[in-house]
């Protein structure tokens, strides 16, 4: 696969055995097949596409961007929808052949539609690095049987982990400072832009399509985008806006939050849990699995964390906070054993055009609250 400046050119260099003949068979970025019985005539065509895509003062800062080493594939390229690349991964999962071009040429004909869609949908798999060479990756026999067996989370999961690999997917997941999937397109569109000067809309529509059913059915993918969201806003002060943070992602966003204010507002954690005797190189915070305690070493104090989600378009919502933190308490009490002290972790979010994002910290030993603070972020 040969890319040029975001424009894919597939090229297949076949020797006849009878003949000793050299056959260039390419595909352009307009999809027309063009076959040359002469090599130089080949060299000489792609020689005039390289020369195309250098041409301007664009395309020779688009060469010298640094490229990342968190990610395996650098480009992309997808014009097939997403439901019939999942059909046809079902497909090769109930074949349990990992021949590409096999499995694709009889899904097709299966299907009714035309053997030149393998062509087409090519791009697409190896981008996702469902498809190396002429053969079918492990992922994507197993994405194949996750969904046979409608496991559909599963499936999305390690889809996700596939897209991951991808860099310029990787980059348009992180430029994600919505979860508002309807906001998708112009990330997408924003990136696109950047590696391509002419983006076709069904790549547009396709890429959109992809991050959607991502974010909709793998928890992977929504943690990870709700995070980086959070992320952003912490630290290099974006605007945001959240409309949800689902219970398997609430408490990695606190420990971000709580890690935040510990580097940079660390007198304010030092007030909740001990304005005397407490001292913020002696704190730290311990996540395991779906439990998170912070440890004051120097008084030998353990207390877990407990998170709740709050969201309101109410900035006076101080009265539903007291109602939410008494029900709180209420059940802590009733479960409550040994001498383990709790932290309240509220995570308010004020929405309007865009999410201004609080944290309510409350220390609570026994049925005494120790300390409160509510904590403006960033």
């Amino acid at each position: 696969m040969l890319e040029l400046e975001g424009n894919s050119v597939e090229l297949n260099v076949k020797i006849l055995q009878d003949t000793k003949e050299i056959v260039v068979e390419l595909l352009d970025e307009n999809y027309d097949l063009k076959i040359f019985q002469d090599p130089e005539l080949a060299v000489s065509y792609i020689k005039q596409l390289l020369i195309k895509a250098l041409d301007g003062k664009e395309q020779h800062l688009a060469c010298q961007e640094e490229p990342r080493k968190d990610c395996i594939v650098r480009t992309w390229y997808i014009r097939y929808p997403l439901e019939r690349i999942l059909n046809l991964l079902k497909y090769a999962a109930s074949t349990n052949c990992t021949d590409a071009r096999k499995v694709l040429e009889d899904y097709f004909t299966i299907a009714g539609l035309s053997k030149s869609n393998v062509r087409v949908i090519y791009p697409t798999l190896s981008a996702l690095q469902l498809q190396v060479g002429n053969r079918l990756t492990n992922e994507a026999i197993q994405i194949g049987k996750l969904l046979a067996e409608n496991k559909l989370d599963k499936a999305a999961d390690l889809l996700f982990q596939q897209a991951l690999k991808n860099c310029v997917l990787k980059e348009i997941i992180e430029s994600i400072l919505s979860t508002d999937t309807n906001a998708f397109s112009e990330y997408v569109k924003k990136v696109l832009e950047k590696k391509s000067n002419n983006v076709r809309r069904d790549e547009l529509v396709y890429t959109v399509e992809l991050l959607r059913f991502l974010y909709r059915n793998s928890p992977k993918c929504r943690c990870y985008i709700i995070k980086n969201i959070f992320t952003q806003y912490l630290y290099n002060k974006q605007k945001i806006y959240v409309n949800n943070v689902p219970q398997e992602c609430l408490l990695d966003i606190i420990e971000l939050l709580l890690r935040y204010i510990k580097e940079n507002k660390p007198y304010i954690l030092q007030n909740i849990l001990d304005p005397v005797n407490a001292r913020i190189d002696r704190i730290e915070l311990i996540k395991k699995g779906d439990t998170m305690i912070v440890v004051d070493k120097h008084a030998d104090a353990c207390m877990q964390v407990v998170p709740k989600l709050m969201i309101t378009r109410d900035v006076l919502y101080a009265s539903s906070l007291r109602q939410e933190l008494d029900k709180m308490r209420k059940d802590l009490a009733q479960k409550r054993t040994g001498k383990l002290t709790y932290i309240i972790a509220v995570l308010i979010l004020v929405n309007d055009v865009h999410t201004k994002a609080k944290l309510y910290l409350e220390h609570l030993l026994r049925d005494q609250v120790i300390s409160t603070k509510i904590i403006d972020l960033p």
